[in-house]
């Protein structure tokens, strides 16, 4: 298997028609053995994959002995390296895309069309005006080439870790050309589709790709009137005659989380929020500053379900659907909002293990002897931590377990108790979550406990992310090229006796094409569906 990847990866190499400038190859092979030691050193598993610790070593050898024997340009050494990385299948553990490697005459240059994955299809769900009537089509091929094939080309050397993932890996790789020419190799600056139209037609369309600037705000889409969220961390309204309670969770992330992430990080992801959310207007110098301006997920979760309470409201529906992860435990205060102690009644038996290494340490800006003292415990580098996701102590009572939480965060400085002072829920109703393959990581464990704590019914289409997975961003560079890389540095196992929901989580009710096509394929069509099942009494 391994030989005929590298096989095909070569033929890649050959054919590829971008020309990239060669550099020293000592130290391409410097980078190549640090990036093996540091995800050795930091992932709590990288060898199953391969087969074992020798097969690991095995596929790193003909890795550097193609290296030394073989001339090669930087995009041939970001295939081998990412050929390398993907083979553990975890979508924490990866080499970002990096700049050098995209043709600069390609850098801007976009596909006028945006896709939406449901269980059984990738459609078409924006277009320039001109392409309008493509909308709602399904793709079935790429430049002759099936869907299922341009999959298994995408898991040669993307981490994809199920069928959803390598979807999305896709999706994104076809939207601009420098990343599609890793798929097609001959290729010069239009893709050619296969699709089935919403009438059943089956149509060949070519798709040029134009710069930014001509398509940029000009994608259309089919959107009801019905929905007024702003583009934010989160955001909130009651619909249906103030039936429903709709909350957009598009980031696990608010102003709370400030109170316990490292100083080393808080630049970086001050710069993150006020790039992306240009809501939160021009960002102040000062930190203190920047922060506060960052709303409080505590204050907008209440708000919302005191303005449910208000109006009997029956169901909430949180949206996950654009949320790929934060910082987990500020899920906490929200679940209490909603279930009360039975949150702290809950014992979770999914398994959560970590590895304690060097690259674990400088992430949280901590020394072994610090963590231990924090943690009472002995560890040393290269030990497990092991344990369960979010474990109670069972020889305390609910209450006891609730006092000892507000204890800890009172201990530590943090806020994220005040929801707990009340000692109950401040609103129960039925809940809702949408999901879709960016569903992962935070929200994925989000969407997890609301279902096995709060009784939660999933809607959408299942996450890129599996049950069973390798968790964590812990960020590092190689030392030469400065490529950004990824290493997971914990394992979780949320369903150890079901191999089917731990590669890939099973909605309770999937969406497929025709319930979007249902609705017009409207952006939200997920959402107006689960509109109509109140309605109908059916969830």
């Amino acid at each position: 298997m391994k030989k005929a990847l590298l096989f095909i990866l070569f033929l890649l190499f050959t054919n590829n028609l971008l020309s990239q400038e060669k550099i020293d190859k000592d130290k391409l092979i410097e980078d190549f053995d640090y990036l093996v030691q540091t995800i050795e050193k930091t992932h709590p598993d990288p060898y199953t994959s391969f087969g074992g610790k020798i097969e690991y070593h095995r596929e790193a050898y003909k890795i550097k002995k193609s290296l030394k024997l073989n001339d090669i340009n930087m995009l041939d050494y970001y295939f081998l390296l990412t050929s390398f990385v993907s083979n553990i299948h975890d979508g924490h553990t990866f080499i970002s895309v990096p700049e050098e490697v995209k043709p600069s005459s390609t850098r801007d240059l976009t596909l006028p069309l945006s896709f939406k994955i449901v269980t059984d299809a990738i459609f078409i769900d924006k277009s320039l005006n001109e392409n309008r009537d493509l909308i709602g089509s399904k793709i079935i091929s790429i430049n002759k080439i099936t869907i299922d094939d341009l999959l298994k080309k995408v898991q040669l050397f993307r981490p994809c870790e199920n069928e959803f993932g390598a979807k999305q890996e896709l999706v994104q790789m076809i939207k601009a050309l420098s990343t599609v020419k890793y798929l097609f190799s001959q290729m010069k600056d239009e893709l050619l589709f296969t699709v089935s139209t919403p009438q059943g037609d089956e149509k060949k369309v070519k798709i040029k790709y134009k710069s930014k600037d001509e398509i940029l705000k000009k994608l259309i889409s089919k959107s009801t009137d019905l929905i007024k969220i702003k583009n934010c961390l989160f955001d909130y309204q009651l619909i249906a005659n103030n039936k429903i309670g709709y909350f957009v969770f598009n980031e696990v992330f608010s102003r709370e989380v400030f109170e316990s992430i490292p100083d080393n990080l808080i630049e970086t992801k001050l710069k993150y929020i006020y790039k992306r959310y240009s809501i939160y207007g021009p960002r102040p110098e000062n930190n203190d500053d920047a922060i506060s301006k960052i709303p409080s997920v505590i204050e907008s979760f209440s708000n919302l379900l005191e303005k449910m309470k208000e109006n009997n409201s029956t169901h909430l529906v949180i949206d996950l659907r654009k949320n790929g992860g934060g910082r987990t435990p500020i899920t906490v205060p929200l679940l209490y909002l909603l279930f009360g102690d039975k949150y702290f009644a809950y014992n979770c038996h999914a398994e959560y293990n970590r590895l304690i290494s060097d690259l674990y340490l400088k992430k949280m800006n901590t020394t072994i002897e610090e963590l231990n003292k924090n943690w009472h415990t002995d560890f040393k580098i290269g030990d497990y931590q092991f344990g369960y996701f979010w474990s109670q102590d069972t020889s305390l009572s609910t209450y006891e377990r609730r006092d000892a939480y507000i204890q800890r965060m009172q201990n530590a400085g943090y806020t994220w108790h005040e929801p707990m002072l009340r000692q109950e829920a401040l609103y129960t109703p039925k809940v809702i979550v949408i999901t879709s393959p960016y569903t992962v990581s935070a929200a994925f464990h989000f969407m997890y406990f609301l279902k096995y704590i709060g009784n939660a019914i999933i809607v959408g289409t299942p996450p890129r992310q599996a049950g069973n997975a390798f968790m964590e961003i812990t960020n590092f560079k190689l030392p030469n090229t400065k490529w950004n890389c990824s290493v997971s540095n914990s394992s979780q196992v949320f369903f150890p006796n079901d191999k089917e929901m731990g590669k890939t989580f099973q909605p309770d009710i999937k969406i497929k094409w025709f319930d979007c096509k249902k609705y017009n394929f409207d952006e939200h069509s997920e959402l107006l569906f689960v509109i109509d099942l109140i309605k109908e009494n059916r969830i």
